[in-house]
């Protein structure tokens, strides 16, 4: 349980520990502005995973006088293509699509863990708009695909 009122960053980075623990061939960043972040990656980067801040909800629990705060994050799969040709690309991005695969699947359930001292309910991660990637994105040489993350902790008034 936490004891500080910082949810919001306590949240944080126990998704980036729990994110680079299921993803350890990424390079994950909390960043409050994921976009910059962005123009900052290398075309031989491994994928990166930017995890974005996106709003706070608090509600009192019932039991023991707990608070529980809803923290809510976009989680960005990036990863610049470098394929020189139409094959090229088409491998490059038939490798990428499991892993995102997998960073889905480690939100597929809701689960509570301790990480560093702090109890997280991770609730279930979604795509957003159903897509595996977004084609906007893609067209510009990057794949990425985004989700949408939400963490519940629990703490001390």
């Amino acid at each position: 349980m936490s004891s500080n009122n910082n949810s919001i960053v306590t949240a944080w980075t126990a998704l980036k520990t729990y994110i680079q623990t299921q993803m350890p061939t990424c390079t994950v960043v909390r960043s409050y502005d994921p976009l910059v972040s962005l123009e900052s990656i290398a075309d031989s980067a491994p994928p990166t995973i930017i995890i974005g801040l996106d709003g706070r909800q608090t509600a009192q629990e019932t039991n023991g006088g707990l608070f529980r705060d809803s923290v809510d994050f976009t989680v960005m799969f990036f990863k610049k293509t470098v394929g020189q040709t139409e094959q090229e690309t088409l491998t490059e991005l038939d490798s990428l699509i499991p892993m995102v695969e997998q960073l889905v699947n480690a939100f597929s359930k809701k689960r509570t863990e301790t990480i560093d001292g702090v109890r997280i309910t991770f609730l279930e991660g979604v795509t957003l708009n159903g897509e595996v990637y977004n084609i906007d994105w893609f067209q510009n040489g990057a794949f990425v695909s985004f989700l949408q993350v939400e963490l519940q902790v629990f703490r001390n008034n």
